[in-house]
């Protein structure tokens, strides 16, 4: 990014630097940090193995529960981030349930992307804010219950399609052995943990009902990076683990590495004018291609960067000229875009697959 943007196009280094997606990045590391003290002292741990005890008799819903778990809380309005809440005991219970770790990792992130993308829930009101920019705002409610709908319905599917593929074996009799009652670390640890959560749930909810300035504030105070430092350094107070062994073993800084410079890359190559390039490559397509290629598109593009938040503002711009040319009804473009940016949006190259991943 650096070689092309710098030398060949004669960016600035800071235009460069401009791209790499900073909060992303200290969302994974606040958060791994945060739950990695749980890791290390064995509150996880223990945790999953009370969940595996409850669901002693039903160890094959184990999955279902944590795709359904997760959708409601990144419906709740936590987002696609509700990924970093629930990745590091999902994996945990992963690993004693014997599920592969790909079925836990689609569960986690497909369950994000159904939740976050409902119309009333962060994705689905960022997107109908978008559309409603545009020619077509009075449709932008039904363009985004289809595309939250197609989102859904395709969610579903992979994660059924993982189900088949990675069936994992029964797990061993002693798994489902009644825990260890949590040590006096432990339930301090788990207090930490359900405080972050809860008030990242209510500030998210009760922003949207304050007004003004107030909402915007209260986001801010409840903003799960923010939180997840707090509790970081309450646990740390508390001496609940080493944090230089947890800054070693359990933030995954290849991973931030590898975000940070492919972000970059794509943020340069949208500045060579690629995109802006591609509506009159593309007219020439018969009006029945415009909205696979599109979704296949959106697809491609947030493979490695955010859908949400850098994808649909990109692409939804061409959906008007597209619309008008080929006349194709633009609730399909949208509906393509968005589902197709959403899908591939669970990468581990991705804002939402990244984070997940980092808590494997």
């Amino acid at each position: 990014a650096l070689l092309i943007g710098c030398v060949f196009m004669g960016l600035d280094l800071s235009d460069v630097l401009e791209q790499i997606p900073i909060r992303v990045l200290f969302y994974i590391v606040s958060v791994t940090l945060f739950y990695g003290i749980a890791q290390e002292n064995g509150t996880l741990g223990n945790l999953a193995a009370h969940v595996m005890y409850a669901m002693r008799r039903t160890p094959r819903l184990l999955p279902t529960v944590i795709f359904l778990l997760t959708a409601l809380i990144a419906y709740l309005g936590v987002g696609i981030f509700a990924g970093a809440f629930l990745a590091p005991l999902a994996f945990e219970v992963g690993r004693k349930g014997r599920i592969h770790p790909l079925l836990t990792y689609t569960c986690v992130n497909c369950g994000a992307m159904v939740g976050s993308n409902m119309p009333q829930s962060l994705g689905g009101l960022v997107i109908q804010g978008l559309i409603a920019q545009g020619p077509y705002g009075e449709h932008a409610a039904s363009y985004t219950a289809a595309g939250s709908l197609f989102t859904a319905v395709v969610c579903v599917l992979m994660v059924a399609l993982s189900h088949l593929i990675y069936r994992g074996g029964t797990p061993d009799r002693e798994v489902f052995c009644r825990p260890k009652p949590f040590t006096s670390a432990q339930r301090l640890n788990l207090v930490l943990i359900a405080a972050v959560s809860l008030l990242v749930v209510a500030g998210t909810t009760l922003s949207g009902l304050l007004p003004g300035q107030w909402g915007d504030r209260l986001a801010a105070l409840c903003d799960i990076g923010v939180l997840c430092t707090m509790g970081t350094l309450a646990a740390i107070l508390l001496r609940l683990g080493d944090e230089r062994e947890i800054l070693r073993r359990h933030v995954p800084w290849c991973t931030v590495v590898l975000l940070a410079g492919v972000s970059a890359l794509l943020g340069v190559a949208n500045q060579t004018g690629a995109i802006a390039a591609l509506p009159d490559q593309l007219l020439v397509l018969p009006p029945m291609a415009a909205a696979p290629l599109l979704a296949l598109l959106a697809g491609f593009m947030s493979l490695f960067t955010s859908g949400v938040t850098v994808v649909c503002p990109t692409l939804f711009p061409l959906v008007p000229i597209f619309a008008a040319a080929l006349n194709v009804p633009p609730g399909i473009l949208y509906a393509g875009i968005f589902t197709g940016a959403s899908v591939t949006g669970t990468s581990p190259f991705s804002a939402a697959g990244s984070i997940v991943l980092s808590s494997y």
